[in-house]
């Protein structure tokens, strides 16, 4: 298992709602978070910059007045830990799971045994044999399999949870996941 820790802003504008995660664009990190605090918080500085901004053009209202007075903004740390790996092909998806974590570089995988199951998808006539329509609510099952090699990936270098081996592109998940396209 590999443990990495995760930092997310969260901005309070109104008591009676309570607190709100805030959603990085661009960022390729688990649920946008970011891993270094730094950066969380130059984006909370952003963020409570904007807001501030804003409420100083609006009419000075009792609700906007009441905005400005209870508006506040924090960082939370949050550790996730990765138990497996997910392989991108081109439609497919395969699933692994990390059997040793060597460094914070390179971590020994194993395939697991995955069942996929279309009896329960729409399928209709057509094209070169037929079509699945709803494919992505296939059943998968996951079972570990101790008797499949293990091999290790690495990291990609800037990214922390994306892995390659030779042109094979991975990607860590909290549960097994796995895809496979019928229509294909």
């Amino acid at each position: 298992m590999l443990n990495i820790t995760y930092y997310y802003v969260e901005q309070l504008v109104r008591p009676e709602t309570g607190w709100d995660r805030q959603m990085v664009q661009d960022c390729e990190n688990y649920n946008g978070g970011f891993q270094d605090k730094a950066q969380a918080e130059k984006h909370l500085q952003a963020e409570k910059s904007g807001w501030e901004d804003f409420l100083a053009e609006q009419k000075q209202t009792d609700e906007i007045k009441r905005l400005q007075a209870v508006a506040d903004w924090r960082i939370v740390e949050e550790i996730v830990t990765f138990a497996h790996v997910s392989e991108y092909m081109y439609s497919d998806v395969r699933a692994y799971e990390i059997i040793k974590v060597i460094s914070d570089k390179t971590i020994e995988i194993r395939a697991m045994d995955v069942s996929h199951s279309c009896k329960d998808l729409e399928f209709s006539l057509g094209g070169f044999v037929g079509h699945y329509h709803n494919q992505r609510d296939q059943k998968v099952t996951y079972k570990a399999d101790p008797d499949a090699p293990t091999f290790r990936i690495r990291r990609k270098k800037g990214s922390v949870e994306k892995w390659v081996s030779g042109s094979s592109r991975f990607g860590l998940t909290t549960e097994p996941y796995a895809f496979h396209d019928f229509n294909f």
